[in-house]
């Protein structure tokens, strides 16, 4: 009869790694096709692949800025008119006159919203190459691995195998979800500015060429969001994963499955080592990515107070509305992640105190290991980390009620209003 957990970690890697992996692929970062006899026409359909993903990542960077395509809003693009000088009674056309070329606001805002969020965008891109391609190419079927050779399969509630592997399948199937609201909510954006949409130096001249750079820009917006969703998804998967673990040694501990306190010890300072790689790694890609995400969620929201909003329609605003849904869900996500396994990481750290004072199962255990045992685990310094900050959910409400409470506020004093 198979072992449960080897059944539990085959399904695993069936139903979460190999998705995640074709995930990576998709996007470059790892080969799209493998050989055993390593061909040569392999390693070179691999890089012509790979040159494509970034082609049409800078396709989509470059077509944005052409069409002054903003993603916060479907708001039409703003332009400055020439000048047109004022003619006396008796000239019927000025002399000598040059007009000067018709300006954006895109123009005069290029760096803040175009150039930062996309080299922000690329080096999160870049970095990740580098963790998943070769600093940590098996890292997570590592950790998974790990994961569920110390679980036990008669685990229930939130130690159960199954709701673990049902949770990381979650991630998955979000991430494609959110992809997919994302791509409907730029074809609202884009059939609510059609008729303004100008390409300006990109402009083909004719409507059928048009509808042609609309295609390759939706292309590029779909492989930068993909790129946004791997990240957060390999960040969030983890995360859960180290959630599990630890919870689990948690348990075990207390139990005294580990057997003695210097074998738990050990475990602690495994789970330890797992979580400064991923403080060091992927959450450093999360944070490049969170400041365009709280930028969008920003500007987004600032868009529902905007006065000029004369020419939108309907369909504006609820494409605007879907995507600040969008980007406050992606922004939440490794944030929420992050702060519940700063949780756990804190209940790890209270559980010398716990053995201390109810030392069940541990009744054999001298008063000199127990006390290295609360030693230890008081002096613990685990924290998921983003920015190299500490997250912990009670930063997070106060962050969001000193944000709530300033909004009502500005609301109060007629600061702003809503044009809804």
């Amino acid at each position: 009869m198979d072992n449960p957990i080897t059944v539990a970690l085959h399904r695993c890697k069936q139903k979460v790694l190999l998705p995640y992996l074709r995930l990576l692929s998709v996007i470059g970062w790892r080969p799209l096709l493998t050989s055993q006899t390593n061909a040569c026409w392999v390693g070179l359909v691999n890089f012509v692949y790979f040159v494509l993903v970034i082609c049409l990542i800078l396709v989509g960077y470059v077509i944005q800025y052409a069409a002054c395509y903003r993603r916060d809003r479907a708001s039409p693009a703003k332009s400055s008119l020439p000048y047109s000088p004022v003619l006396s009674p008796n000239t019927t056309e000025p002399s000598n006159v040059t007009l000067p070329p018709t300006t954006y606001e895109c123009d005069h805002h290029l760096i803040s919203q175009y150039i930062v969020p996309d080299l922000l965008h690329s080096a999160a891109y870049a970095y990740a190459f580098y963790i998943i391609r070769w600093l940590e190419s098996e890292q997570l079927a590592i950790l998974m691995e790990t994961v569920f050779l110390q679980s036990l399969p008669t685990h229930t509630g939130f130690l159960s195998q199954k709701k673990l592997i049902r949770s990381l399948r979650s991630f998955i199937y979000l991430g494609a979800l959110w992809v997919v609201l994302s791509c409907v909510g730029q074809v609202l954006h884009i059939i609510a500015l059609f008729d303004t949409l100008n390409f300006r130096w990109m402009d083909p001249g004719s409507q059928t060429g048009k509808i042609i750079v609309i295609i390759f820009m939706v292309i590029g917006i779909i492989v930068l969001d993909i790129v946004y969703i791997a990240v957060v998804i390999s960040y969030s998967v983890q995360c859960s994963l180290l959630i599990f673990y630890i919870r689990g040694l948690r348990e075990k501990v207390k139990e005294k499955i580990t057997g003695d306190l210097q074998r738990a010890m050990k475990e602690i300072s495994e789970a330890e080592k797992y979580l400064k790689i991923l403080n060091q790694n992927m959450a450093s890609a999360v944070s490049l990515l969170l400041f365009n995400f709280v930028t969008m969620v920003i500007l987004g929201v600032a868009a529902f107070f905007d006065t000029d909003h004369i020419t939108y329609t309907p369909l504006m605003y609820v494409s605007t509305g879907v995507s600040l849904v969008l980007w406050l869900c992606i922004m939440a996500l490794p944030l929420v992640q992050a702060a519940r396994l700063s949780a756990a990481c804190n209940a790890l750290r209270k559980l010398g105190h716990e053995i201390r004072v109810r030392p069940f199962g541990y009744q054999d255990t001298s008063r000199e290991e127990l006390d290295s045992f609360l030693l230890f685990t008081s002096s613990l310094n685990m924290r998921a980390k983003i920015f190299r900050i500490p997250v912990r959910s009670s930063y997070l409400f106060a962050i969001g009620g000193a944000a709530c409470f300033t909004l009502l506020l500005l609301f109060q004093m007629n600061v702003v209003s809503v044009w809804l």
